[in-house]
């Protein structure tokens, strides 16, 4: 007969597994989060590639590639993981394999697509069509009065509308989250660039320039959303903002072909530095700005010219630098991670300068958007690229 003593529990045994694979859990999700993996919308091999170490996976592996008639005038963008092509007759959603998710039937002359993350704006750039998608439906639309120049969207849903008026050298409409105009202001004597709604919707941000005078002058001009008048205005002579960009506190930070400067979000400038020539900017991290520009460095091309790139916090400090030989085309970014196009190369580098990845094309590169920090399509101009990074 066996002795009660000689008995040994499984259950500390049990425990034990149990508890190591929740922290296994807890761990693989914190990764996710952190690397911008759509934990609702996952495949297990994202998942498997994410712990695979840099050593192991072959640097800008494509992971599809769709190709598209040039001639069509296609807009792409990526929302909610899936590529979305716009052309002046539909739109629709493709998914990682090739395969249409969903599509709708549209007319537009020249359409845009731009996205917060949660939605996605489709403007007619040159007509007067304007739908908000939610997801796979048209959540508002609304035609407007004369051509549309551009069209914003910001994080909270408010849409704000750069079109043409009679009269006048351009109007701005701001619509609500759920399509209500809230606002229609018209621009008597500057031609409007741009217009932002500030993230906390609590201000109306307009670019526009003026070409009257012997200089030409910029001018961005601060409003609340609700009234006309604005409240602050900064003029700045032989200069052309070409870029705002917005921090969730309401400050930004704006671009000319030189200088980049910032400003709080009463408008008043706290810091400003000459770049040189800026080719393009991104806010990185929701707290970096990342600036393409000339570099007089030891990087250098074929023209005798060098470029870099720069990671700029919010105080004005250069926190890093990353140096190529091409000249940028544009940048895009997830969190922290940077594309940098320069046409023929995709450099995929972190807001610590360091370079993860790059990847190249036979084809002339257009345009970079992220799918997560994973993967992304680069748009040619005959093909649709999912690549990973």
């Amino acid at each position: 007969m066996a002795s009660k003593e000689g008995k040994v529990s499984k259950t500390p045994v049990i425990m034990f597994f149990l508890l190591a694979a929740v922290i296994l859990a807890v761990a693989l999700l914190t990764y996710m989060k952190i690397q911008g993996v759509d934990i609702t919308n996952f495949d297990m091999q994202e998942i498997v590639s994410a712990f695979i170490s840099e050593d192991e996976t072959e640097e800008g592996s494509r992971v599809i590639e769709l190709e598209y008639d040039s001639r069509s005038h296609s807009s792409f963008n990526v929302y909610k993981g899936q590529i979305i092509k716009c052309t002046a007759d539909y739109i629709k959603a493709v998914n990682k394999k090739g395969e249409e998710v969903w599509s709708k039937s549209l007319s537009m002359r020249k359409p845009m697509l731009k996205t917060n993350g949660s939605e996605l704006l489709v403007a007619d750039e040159g007509g007067r069509q304007v739908y908000v998608f939610k997801g796979s439906s048209i959540k508002w639309e609304a035609k407007t009065d004369s051509d549309i120049i551009n069209a914003y969207i910001n994080e909270n849903e408010y849409v704000a509308i750069v079109q043409e008026a009679e009269g006048y050298r351009g109007m701005v409409k701001v619509f609500d989250p759920n399509g209500v105009e809230m606002l229609q202001r018209s621009i008597a004597e500057n031609y409007v660039v741009g217009a932002y709604v500030s993230p906390s919707a609590e201000n109306l941000l307009i670019n526009s320039i003026n070409t009257s005078g012997i200089a030409l002058t910029s001018k961005l001009e601060l409003s609340k959303v609700t009234e006309e008048s604005p409240f602050a205005a900064i003029l700045k002579d032989d200069m052309v903002f070409v870029s705002v960009l917005y921090f969730k506190d309401d400050s930004f930070a704006a671009a000319g072909d030189e200088y980049l400067i910032y400003f709080d979000k009463a408008a008043n400038e706290e810091w400003s530095r000459d770049m040189g020539r800026i080719y393009s900017t991104s806010l990185a991290a929701g707290k970096y700005i990342a600036a393409a520009c000339e570099d007089d460095g030891t990087a250098s091309s074929l023209s005798g010219k060098g470029f870099r790139v720069e990671i700029i916090n919010n105080k004005g400090q250069v926190t890093a630098r990353y140096a190529l030989r091409d000249e940028v085309l544009n940048l895009s970014s997830f969190n922290d991670l940077i594309a940098v196009n320069t046409g023929r190369e995709v450099h995929f580098i972190n807001t610590r300068g360091k370079l993860e990845s790059k990847v190249s094309s036979k084809s002339d590169i257009l345009n970079v958007y992220f799918i997560s920090r994973l993967e992304a399509v680069i748009v040619t101009r005959s093909s649709v690229e999912i690549v990973k990074v």
